[in-house]
């Protein structure tokens, strides 16, 4: 594969650079309305009429990447490439601009119509209602079906940008859908290696743009959608993907906060852990809210796991260490510690040597099937304890 100058840049790996150069088709002169109608028409599913006055195209605005304006229609447009959805950041964003955009309705006596895209590489869906989902495959093959009207009164110069863009695109959707079909080709995107003898020009290019996360993510989604609990989500720590599972029924009112038991899959880690149920207690809570009791719970555990994998010698998983961050040294003095306890096993199969996504389905649901049930034990310890 030819790496075109966006590629050497690293332009095309960022969302910002797409967002731009949405931007620049949208508000481009060269382009005739009746074109970029219909473009907007095939990408976003809409039937506007060609006899359309203002065509406008902004990006950044009120912290959503893109806003296009096509006479009284708005697409707010959320651009994820390398990077997934936070939580509740969708349903923040359409909540805010759902109120500040009726407002000036009201004040202008207008009656614009607006309408919501989560636009990502991978397919992954929109977390909070109003929000339609669309793919850079879409945009690309959008942008190849319009080309040659596209392209029709650009010079030379303006067509070397354009195509060398829809090349980048192709190239990112090319490697997904192939990365889809098979990961045994790109180990790299799970094993950093120096000086990495890359299998195929797909890999490099991944590599080169600095894309293994997402494409990590990728392959959770794929894993996760066929394992029997469907109450996961995936989210990453330090550049590496995690695919979270929530197990058991929630701990609740558990001194101060509801807690969870689950288990993580990181890389060639697996945890099972302990901590706040949401993300805002999680971050006012300390180690210091989780008893005694229970750390000491954790910590039996922790050794039974450790004697039955050391007497059974299981295939699949080893046993790593325990996490409990109870100790208050110097370091701890400076970072306050969350309550988060876990137990970290090691897998004893790499996930390129898993070779297909059906052994990988299998490999997994068989780690999580022998973690799941130390978490039973560990809940009815905790529970125990917390009486």
């Amino acid at each position: 594969m030819h790496h075109n100058f966006f590629e050497k840049s690293c332009l095309s790996s960022f969302e910002r650079f797409h967002s731009q150069m949405f931007c620049w088709l949208m508000n481009n002169s060269f382009i005739s309305k009746d074109v970029r109608i219909k473009v907007i028409n095939s990408l976003f599913n809409t039937n506007i009429t060609m006899q359309c006055n203002d065509i406008h195209c902004i990006t950044e605005y009120k912290r959503v990447d893109l806003l296009l304006t096509v006479d009284n229609f708005s697409f707010i447009i959320e651009n994820k490439l390398r990077s997934s959805q936070h939580p509740n950041q969708l349903s923040v964003y359409k909540s805010k601009l759902d109120e500040e955009l009726a407002l000036l309705n009201k004040k202008y006596s207008k009656n614009d119509k607006y309408y919501y895209y989560f636009l990502t590489l991978i397919g992954e869906k929109a977390e909070a209602p109003g929000w339609n989902n669309i793919t850079y495959e879409k945009f690309q093959s959008t942008l190849k079906k319009y080309e040659q009207e596209i392209i029709s009164h650009f010079d030379e110069t303006t067509k070397i940008i354009y195509f060398e863009y829809v090349n980048s695109i192709t190239h990112l959707v090319e490697a997904i859908n192939d990365f889809k079909k098979s990961f045994v080709s790109y180990p790299s995107v799970f094993e950093k290696k120096e000086n990495f003898n890359y299998k195929n020009h797909k890999e490099d290019f991944i590599v080169s743009q600095k894309m293994e996360t997402i494409f990590q993510k990728q392959f959770y989604h794929i894993i996760a959608s066929k394992m029997s609990n469907n109450k996961y989500t995936i989210d990453e720590t330090h550049g590496k993907a995690l695919l979270e599972f929530d197990i058991l029924p929630t701990i609740p009112k558990y001194n101060k906060f509801d807690y969870k038991i689950g288990i993580q899959f990181q890389g060639n880690c697996v945890k099972l852990f302990f901590r706040p149920v949401s993300l805002k207690d999680y971050d006012n809570s300390s180690i210091k809210d989780i008893s005694l009791d229970t750390i000491k719970a954790f910590e039996k555990l922790a050794n039974d796991i450790n004697n039955d994998m050391n007497n059974n010698k299981n295939k699949l998983l080893s046993f790593s260490r325990i996490n409990v961050n109870a100790s208050e040294n110097e370091t701890q003095k400076r970072r306050k510690r969350k309550a988060f306890i876990s137990i970290s096993f090691k897998k004893n199969k790499s996930i390129p040597s898993l070779k297909t996504y059906k052994n990988a389905v299998k490999c997994f649901q068989e780690e999580y099937n022998i973690v799941e049930e130390y978490a039973k034990k560990l809940n009815d310890a905790i529970l125990k304890s917390s009486k």
